[in-house]
């Protein structure tokens, strides 16, 4: 199985993306593909980040080399989706939950009205 692993950066984080990336070009073990730095959001994903293509028998090294680097970044690793009925499934009903949660959770915060079922 392939595995994707991205690697976010908040906007007032994006300056750092170039030499993390760099850094994790440097130690990522062959076999792994490391996409460009993508200083938007991207499809479903909601924020600035990088790429990690790697088959499931390297994902050890990979963490190893993403945990000793990140930062406290978050990172996200998945599967990757051979599916495209399964695909757009996950965009709906995983990412819906993900960006409705991102965008109304500081409202909930603020007014201190409201959960999240």
């Amino acid at each position: 199985m392939q595995l994707h692993a991205h690697v976010f950066f908040e906007l007032d984080d994006l300056a750092a993306a170039p030499g993390l990336h760099a850094q994790v070009a440097t130690r990522l073990p062959p076999g792994v593909a490391l996409g460009p730095v993508l200083a938007r959001a991207a499809g479903p994903l909601p924020l600035p980040m990088f790429q990690l293509d790697y088959p499931e028998a390297l994902a050890p090294q990979v963490l190893a080399v993403l945990d000793s680097l990140r930062g406290g970044r978050s990172v996200l690793i998945h599967p990757v989706m051979e599916d495209d009925e399964l695909a757009w499934i996950m965009n709906i009903n995983f990412w819906g939950v993900v960006h409705g949660t991102k965008a109304f959770l500081p409202l909930l915060k603020a007014t201190g009205n409201g959960h999240i079922i």
